[in-house]
């Protein structure tokens, strides 16, 4: 017998020929074998005598319109011709199944069979298993991307042949499979006949006899998956979805067909072909008599399609196909409206994930709308059936409603509300939002409670009240914008902060090209895909944070606990008065650490594979796949917040103390992820990490360490969380949850109790100590008090997890009395927030220095600066150390922006000022104008408050000797602005570039600026420049004029003069001058250096690799795992060495799946 022939290339295969339609109910064509197109031989050659099934018998009272002699007329009609029919299967990265798959093909007893193999893009090429177990089979390599495009090359590859028999890789034949399925198409004169599909282990228990559909397309099992099968299914009966799994279809009307639905995915391939094929008239039957094992476990196919969002647009995609026009325009509002529905319920659930597949795919079908009204007159085209005859196999109603109310029936409260309680509930099944099957079990069974798993009212009651607080509390901050305070910083243009970020430029004090924050890349492009709405970009990434952690403790037990547990997670962590001190004081580096906390424990806990997180929804995949997920939380968190490095650090160490010790294996495991991600997001911040490296300012910017800005918080503030507005005695009854906590719960409970106290523990040790040890300089409190909000609401939930697993039973003592107290500390610690909420800013300020100083702002240019000085505190940005517990900062332009967010490298323009200030300060000088005009310094702003009256309540006290020294200098003049800041303009000319003459610019070569306070100052021009960009000005010069450029000198900085470029030459000690060499065009730039560049050419190179990397390495690790562990599968031997994961249950429909929500 001739070996495996390789299919020709798609280039060589012969167009299908064009006919008439043919008979979609007819005999077929009149052959005998099938020539498969680009092989040297023609048929395989394979002859065996068909051998009749005896063990079937059909029942002749099923077809009562037929002759009584309809089955001997079946079997004359074959005895004559047997007529040719192709097994086609598709395959990717086929598992160890494979083999028994084959085999069985190259068992059955009909006389007429040829096997085509299509690969569809696997990474190791399989031929070679084909040829060992199947020598006749036809291999073709392909990389089509789904079931249905694979497929449809057996059209240009096979002639002659009367059926195609469609078969997952994962599928085991019967002996009399194909026969029996050839003789009830005869019989039945049907066009597409499907196979009863059985578990691969277990052939007593029955995955599918075919389904029925509603109106909208949405589907219902006739069986129920593992039941039993004792023969009640084993009537021939007209169906309207029939799985690819074991499909035999007629040739010519495949072809009539135009194949399977190219542009469908692999979602709903048996759906589309079996309503195509009702409207050309063909009838779509299953043949139980045929019985196929299937694993469910094949790469391509339906059951593997892509996710919940596909299959959505694929039904709906098939809906508008299919219906007919008059049809359409009643079917269709009603899917619509369902479809707003549904979106209304999962979003009230908190399940935002299934509620953005609804949008997406409705968004998708209208933008596909052109080739779905290409494939609906194809297929109008072809219509033979009207839709009322097919309607009447449909199913009334709607599946997924119907479910929804047979379900609240079970619950045993009376009204709506009982329903709407009933559908909420969380069931243990692991399937898909959006299923295309619901069986009778999922419809009519009560809600499993066999797991703990309660009534759906805890979280659509957590959900509406975390709704309320975050969208009333945030009202104005949506409505009215973010003020510009502390942390809170103005955002310069999109174009701007991109070209900062890729030319390493950072404007913060007298400037400087060692490297940008990638937080300025980032939201410059942010800012492009806003359109220009940049306030409400701005606003977004500022109070945000809220309701992303909010949902990262929703999500942190998802799939592991009970809504019960998640619900008190979130509102423990909602009641926290962190994020509501942090969004009050203006700390964005606070709330970036409370919204990626808990998704960071979540990977965790996940990476330890400790209970419950082993079964946390989605699996987390192979280490490959959660080292990158966890780099890029910790990436996103990293751009604002460095200290995430600290945090991360930290779960990871408590987590291997805890729980390492028992399990070492997956204590290593852990530490690969925790480390790995931590190296993937340092790959991601690159040319930022080596620019904090090369400025010796990492340390500061990862720990903030800041010795004016140390926490001073006692112990009672730290277990009250009261570092601001918020937060009092209420608030310890979060302390009283996590000591409940420690004693009601037991096993798994009780170590993630003590986990969570021992994350308080050390947060609270942290802020304390640093409080009292002043040369210890650490971030602000609410930085540190992050881990103990997450240990408060981890601890919360296994309480709550506790009060219904380990309490019953127990007698009444101490764990009960621990019970009643922690209910009630959780209530009181709730108490506040929708009280805080309806002021609808949380006591955040309504104006800020922003508001003040509108009247100077307009006035002052790209190049001038502003001196700060005030208390710490008092300063909307971070400063440096000045003297006497002040600090100062230099900013462009008066309000500061977004590089100011993060510690600059030395400057020594920075202590010129310093020095002048001091001077100034002991009355050294009455002309500190004249010191600070070379510094291009225009205003000095001494701020008493953070935000000026009658916004700030706290006043931070300058030292009046100080301002009274400013008052008294002849060339600054004071400026009349609100309570609250003291602002001083300076009378001589400051710009941060300036036209000296040569003769004059000669003599600051090597002079410091304070050298020149008792000597008449410079003669200087403004070159009025266009400015470009911050980086690229232009202007002129005249001739003898030198310019001096006060930013920190660098051979970067190209000066032209008429095209020529100008040497630098030092000026001030730290700037630079540019002696023109005739009057001309001048012209500024800040080039990009090479190693700026290929810093950057490496991190954009990384980030586009991360999804490959994701998926290569589970691909790589299943094909190895198939050529590797190949067994023995073609017996009835279950016993396997492969381990695989749990098969997934498409049962439960839209209304009653687990309870998901969305991911990050």
């Amino acid at each position: 017998m001739a070996g495996p022939i390789p299919m020709a290339a798609d280039s060589e295969l012969p167009e299908p020929t064009d006919s008439p339609p043919a008979d979609p109910n007819g005999p077929g064509p009149d052959a005998t074998e099938a020539l498969l197109v680009g092989s040297r031989e023609g048929s395989p050659g394979r002859s065996a005598v068909a051998v009749e099934d005896e063990s079937w018998s059909p029942d002749d009272s099923l077809f009562p319109s037929l002759d009584v002699d309809r089955e001997n007329e079946a079997s004359q009609i074959l005895a004559s011709g047997v007529p040719a029919v192709v097994a086609v299967v598709v395959t990717r990265n086929p598992g160890p199944w494979l083999e028994a798959t084959l085999e069985s093909i190259g068992q059955q007893e009909y006389a007429s069979l040829s096997t085509l193999v299509i690969d569809a893009g696997s990474v190791v090429d399989p031929t070679d298993r084909v040829a060992a177990v199947l020598p006749s089979a036809f291999v073709k390599l392909t990389n089509q991307s789904s079931f249905a495009r694979a497929g449809n090359l057996a059209l240009g590859a096979v002639e002659g042949a009367a059926f195609y028999l469609f078969c997952h890789e994962d599928c085991r034949l019967g002996p009399s499979v194909v026969q029996a399925m050839v003789e009830e198409a005869f019989r039945s004169n049907a066009g597409v006949v499907g196979a009863k599909l059985v578990d691969w282990d277990d052939p007593e228990r029955i995955l599918s006899v075919g389904a029925t559909i509603d109106r909208f397309g949405f589907s219902r099992q006739l069986a129920e998956v593992g039941e039993l099968d004792q023969g009640q299914h084993d009537a021939v009966r007209d169906v309207l979805f029939i799985s690819t799994a074991a499909m035999l279809i007629r040739c010519d009307l495949f072809a009539d067909l135009g194949g399977f639905s190219s542009d469908l995915e692999g979602s709903a391939d048996g759906l589309d072909i079996c309503w195509r094929a009702r409207i050309a008239g063909a009838r779509t039957v299953v043949m139980p008599a045929a019985a196929v094992q299937h694993r469910e476990r094949a790469e391509i196919g339906e059951a593997s399609a892509r996710d919940d969002g596909h299959m959505l647009k694929a039904q709906i995609r098939v809906l508008l196909a299919c219906y007919s026009a008059s049809s359409l325009l009643k079917v269709l509002p009603q899917a619509v409206a369902l479809s707003m529905l549904e979106m209304l319920y999962f979003l009230l659930r908190g399940r935002v994930k299934a509620a953005r597949n609804i949008a997406s795919a409705l968004v998708w079908n209208l933008g596909h709308l052109p080739s779905t009204l290409k494939a609906r007159s194809a297929t109008q085209g072809l219509r033979r059936t009207p839709d009322e005859e097919i309607r009447a196999l449909q199913l009334r109603g709607s599946t997924r409603v119907a479910g929804f109310l047979r379900r609240a029936a079970h619950v045993e409260r009376p009204g709506i509300p009982a329903a709407l309680l009933a559908a909420a509930s969380t069931l243990p099944a692991r399937s898909s939002e959006f299923d295309f099957t619901e069986r009778p079990s999922d419809l009519e069974a009560p809600p499993d409670r066999s797991e703990g798993f309660t009534d759906g009212w805890w979280a659509i009651a957590a959900t509406l009240f975390a709704a309320f607080v975050v969208v009333v509390g945030l009202r104005t901050f949506i409505t009215k914008g973010t003020p510009v305070l502390r942390e809170f910083m103005a955002f310069e243009s999109p174009s701007n902060l991109l070209a900062q970020w890729w030319l390493g430029w950072s404007p913060t004090s007298f400037g400087s090209t060692a490297g940008a924050p990638t937080i300025t890349g980032i939201v410059g492009l942010l800012g492009f895909l806003s359109f220009g709405h940049a306030g409400l970009l701005r606003t977004l990434l500022l109070i945000g944070p809220i309701p992303l952690g909010l949902l990262g403790a929703w999500r942190l037990l998802r799939g592991a606990a009970p809504s019960r547990t998640r619900a008190a997670v979130m509102l423990a962590y909602l009641a926290n008065p962190l994020p509501y001190n942090s969004l009050a004081e203006g700390r964005w580096q606070a709330l970036v650490l409370y919204a990626a906390a808990p998704f960071l424990l979540r990977r965790l806990g996940q990476a330890g594979n400790w209970a419950p997180f082993d079964k946390i929804e989605p699996p987390a995949g192979s280490l490959q796949r959660q080292i990158v997920g966890c780099g890029l939380t910790i990436f996103a968190a990293f751009s604002v917040a460095p200290q995430v490095l600290v945090l991360v650090t930290l779960l990871t160490v408590v987590l291997v103390l805890l729980f390492g010790r028992e399990d070492t294996k997956s204590a290593h495991r852990l530490i690969k992820v925790s480390a790995g991600g931590v190296m993937v997001a340092v790959a991601l911040h690159l040319p930022w990490i080596v620019a904090m490296f090369r400025n010796k300012v990492f340390l500061p910017t990862l720990f903030g360490t800041d010795p004016s800005r140390v926490g001073s918080l006692n112990l009672r503030e730290v277990l009250h969380f009261d570092s601001g507005p918020y937060g009092g005695w209420l608030t310890v009854g979060l302390v009283v949850v996590v000591g409940a906590a420690l004693v009601v719960s037991e096993a798994e409970r009780f170590r993630w109790s003590v986990y969570g106290a021992t994350l308080v523990v050390f947060s609270a040790a942290t802020v304390v100590l640093a409080g009292g040890v002043s040369t210890i300089g650490l971030p602000v409190a609410e930085v540190l008090l992050v881990p103990a909000a997450l240990g408060v609401a981890l601890a919360a939930g296994m309480a709550a997890q506790a009060f219904s697993v380990d309490l019953p039973g127990s007698s009444f003592g101490l764990r009960q009395i621990a019970a009643v107290a922690g209910i009630a500390g959780f209530a009181l610690a709730l108490l506040p927030v929708p009280f805080g909420a309806t002021s609808g800013r949380w006591s955040a300020v309504l104006g800020d220095v922003r508001t003040a100083l509108s009247p100077v702002e307009p006035k002052s240019p790209v190049n001038e600066r502003t001196l700060w000085i005030g208390d710490p505190q008092a300063l909307p940005f971070r400063g440096v150390p000045l003297g006497n517990g002040l600090s100062f900062g230099v900013t462009p332009g008066v309000v500061p922006r977004l590089g100011s967010l993060f510690p600059g490298p030395a400057d020594a323009g920075l202590d010129d000022a310093r020095d002048a200030v001091r001077i100034a300060s002991e009355l050294g000088t009455s002309r500190l104008g004249r010191a600070l005009a070379p510094l291009g310094i225009r205003y000095v702003v001494i701020a008493e408050r953070a935000a000026p009256l009658p916004y700030g309540r706290t006043y931070f006290p300058v030292d009046p000797v100080l301002i009274e020294r400013f008052e008294q200098q002849l060339d600054l003049a004071e400026l009349p602005v609100v309570p609250g800041l003291r602002v001083f303009e300076n009378l001589n000319l400051a710009r941060n570039s300036v036209l000296v003459p040569s003769e004059e610019a000669a003599s600051i070569a090597t002079t410091k600026v304070t050298d020149r306070l008792d000597e008449v100052g410079l003669s200087v021009a403004d070159p009025t420049f266009t400015a470009e960009s911050p980086t690229r000005l232009s202007g002129s010069i005249g001739d003898g004029q030198s310019l001096v450029l006060t930013t920190q000198r660098t051979a970067r900085w190209e000066v032209t003069v008429n095209g020529t470029v100008v040497e630098p030459q030092p000026a001030f000690k730290w700037a630079a001058q540019y002696r023109a060499p005739g009057a001309g065009e001048l012209g500024i730039r800040l080039k990009n250096s090479p190693w700026n560049w290929l810093l950057h050419t490496l991190q954009l190179a990384f980030l586009v690799t991360l999804p490959w990397m994701r998926r290569r390495r589970v691909a790589e690790g299943r094909s190895k795992r198939s050529v590797t562990t190949l067994g023995d599968l073609t017996s009835n031997d279950t016993s396997s060495t492969v381990t695989e994961p749990p098969r997934r249950d498409p049962g439960a429909g839209a209304l009653g799946a687990v309870d998901d929500s969305t991911a990050v």
